[in-house]
């Protein structure tokens, strides 16, 4: 026997391999288009021949000669003993299936055998030599002090002495060529480089131990960014029975990801171009409270089978503890509130890693090309750049998209979750949501206790304010929240005068507060003036009226009738038609999942102090109700 067997050899050897299903599949998609067909038919062809038909007759039928079809035979099958043949691979046409080597004696003056390989050959025979040219090449990617400034003639040169060196023979290759075989040293030494320098980065000239394999399993790091998305939407409101469509500024998304099995835990959309602390609390918060659907009200939209995320039905995984959680250096991650919510709350480590340096986070930066793909679909797009062809057109930038708010929500409701239930082969065809439950359930991973998913709320915190009272302004005791001052019976207490409480506060809505003491024992609710109490707003939004305050945009004596009058006013800017949008979302908060009042009784304290204050009357003078929004 030779020192390879020939095919039919190899199939005697192996029953096994006659039928062709059992050979290793692989995916005909990701081979190029134009070598799919004939993969099909070398398919045929082979297991014509290993179905016993004549060769002859298989080489006829698929008008190919008879030699092509041995020499298909012999790609799937031949092999050197104790290894195993190409099978599959051999089918697609021009893979490499057996390294090229060179038999045949170099080429000398006196007997002419060609230059196939010669360089290949040359540097396995002459002693040294492939090492010394690594060994020039390393000395450069080190920075050697003596080392040469690479380049393909000065690597030719370092070539030609080793060979004076070993005393090669002056009639033989590369001797035998008038350049002495440089187009083959520069080729290779451009291929040689790039090899040493990646195994250089990644480390693979070093000894890789069991102990240095990182393991990798869900909830080890999740990843979490923002972006602007890339599409203008309208939202239609109705004002004096008139309905107006408006055209709004781009929104935010906050996503956070899974880096071990690349399953979205949550996202939240923000209605500014620019998302602050709250919004970064309120993915946090989406994360880990039960996830719902969207009512669709978009035709031809739906969430196919099994989409969803971890914390909705039917996977329930509202107890999630992280190990790492990713970010960049923004400034609202930077924020306190965030760090406290993270490292306290959570238990989880900070990592905001290298500034200008995404590829850290690279899972979280791959997944906005999900979301790019959706926006980019739209014809009022922004493109990826000023100059990008998808961009809007100016004559469609003159009126509002046709897009709403409302649907491009649900559209980023729908890929998100159907991205978590789609496989994927580098998770070995699971999807996402899967092999984030199996992780879940199999390894044993730190988990939230009950009370705390329970009651837990990060958009929920809590301050230590000082109770002030002033005899010569003939004022109640009261305190300062966020440059306003607070009021109510829970400090209408001498012993708590020039001391401290305990300011109990839902950053979504901050008209009403609670009052503890240090020990714990509730006060009761204390309120904002009444300018204050007009409807729900976030913290944000005070901020924003109280430094326009400040710079005489508004005069103050009712804020937030004063501040909607100017939205109203201002709606055909993209940018305020969006503010207007994001107050009107904060004014229709359910009371029920954002209110911190605490009460005793059927009526609630803030219906008492809004009779006492004959404030129950409604705070718009005009008439507003908004169309294709939420209520809809």
């Amino acid at each position: 026997m030779g020192t390879t067997l020939s095919w039919r050899e190899t199939v005697e050897m192996n029953p096994a391999y006659r039928d062709i299903n059992n050979w290793p599949s692989i995916d005909v998609s990701s081979l190029q288009v134009k070598k799919r067909k004939k993969f099909h038919r070398n398919m045929k062809i082979v297991a014509q021949v290993l179905a016993g038909k004549n060769v002859g007759d298989v080489a006829e039928q698929f008008q190919i000669s008879h030699s092509s079809v041995s020499k298909m035979m012999k790609r799937c099958f031949v092999a050197k003993p104790y290894c195993e043949p190409s099978l599959t691979i051999g089918l697609i046409p021009n893979a490499h299936v057996v390294k090229s080597q060179r038999r045949a004696e170099l080429d000398t003056f006196e007997h002419s055998s060609g230059s196939r390989n010669a360089f290949g050959h040359l540097l396995d025979t002459v002693p040294g030599m492939r090492d010394k040219l690594d060994a020039m090449i390393l000395a450069r990617l080190k920075d050697a002090s003596f080392a040469q400034v690479l380049s393909p003639s000065g690597f030719h040169g370092e070539f030609k002495r080793i060979l004076e060196d070993s005393s090669w023979p002056r009639n033989r290759y590369p001797y035998t060529t008038a350049s002495l075989a440089y187009e083959s040293s520069r080729l290779y030494f451009h291929k040689r480089v790039n090899e040493l320098r990646l195994k250089k980065i990644i480390g693979e000239s070093q000894d890789i131990t069991p102990e240095a394999i990182s393991e990798h399993y869900a909830l080890r790091e999740i990843q979490i960014d923002e972006q602007m998305t890339d599409v203008v939407t309208n939202v239609t409101v109705e004002l004096n029975d008139e309905l107006i469509p408006l055209r709004l500024s781009r929104i935010s998304l906050i996503l956070c990801i899974d880096s071990d099995t690349d399953c979205f835990l949550g996202y939240h959309v923000a209605y500014s171009r620019h998302p602050n602390q709250q919004d970064m609390l309120s993915l946090l918060k989406n994360v880990l409270t039960p996830w719902e659907p969207l009512k669709l009200s978009t035709p031809e939209l739906y969430y196919m089978p099994d989409s969803g995320f971890p914390s909705g039905s039917p996977y329930n995984f509202t107890d999630m503890a992280f190990s790492t959680v990713a970010l960049d250096n923004a400034l609202i991650h930077l924020a306190t509130s965030v760090r406290k919510v993270v490292c306290e709350d959570l238990g989880s480590t900070l990592t905001f890693g290298i500034p200008g340096k995404p590829k850290r986070r690279n899972w979280i930066e791959l997944a906005f090309q999900t979301v790019n793909k959706l926006t980019h679909r739209f014809a009022s797009t922004t493109g990826s750049h000023t100059n990008d062809p998808k961009k809007e057109s100016a004559k469609n930038y003159k009126s509002p998209p046709i897009i709403s708010l409302r649907a491009l929500e649900e559209a980023l409701s729908i890929i998100l979750s159907n991205h978590n239930s789609t496989p994927q082969a580098r998770l070995g065809n699971a999807s996402p949501i899967r092999l984030f439950q199996h992780h879940m359930q199999t390894q044993n991973l730190r988990r939230m206790p009950f009370p705390f998913t329970n009651n837990w709320n990060p958009l929920k915190d809590v301050v230590v304010c000082s109770v002030k009272f002033s005899e010569s302004e003939n004022r109640k005791p009261y305190l300062y929240f966020y440059g306003v001052r607070y009021t109510g019976p829970a400090l209408n207490d001498e012993s708590l005068l020039g001391g401290t409480v305990q300011v109990f506060y839902d950053r979504q809505d901050v008209r009403v507060l609670i009052a503890k003491t240090a020990e714990g024992k509730t006060l009761g609710n204390v309120f904002a003036p009444k300018s204050w109490m007009r409807f729900a707003h976030s913290i944000h939004t005070r901020q924003y009226i109280l430094k326009s305050i400040k710079s005489k945009r508004f005069h103050g004596k009712d804020p937030l009738a004063e501040y909607f009058n100017y939205l109203l006013e201002n709606k055909s800017l993209p940018k305020y038609a969006l503010a207007l949008t994001k107050l009107h979302k904060e004014a229709n908060l359910p009371s029920s999942k954002n209110a911190v009042i605490e009460t005793n009784d059927d009526k609630s304290e803030l219906d008492q102090y809004k009779e006492q204050t004959s404030f129950s009357k409604p705070c718009l003078d005009w008439d507003m109700d908004w169309v294709n929004q939420y209520e809809k």
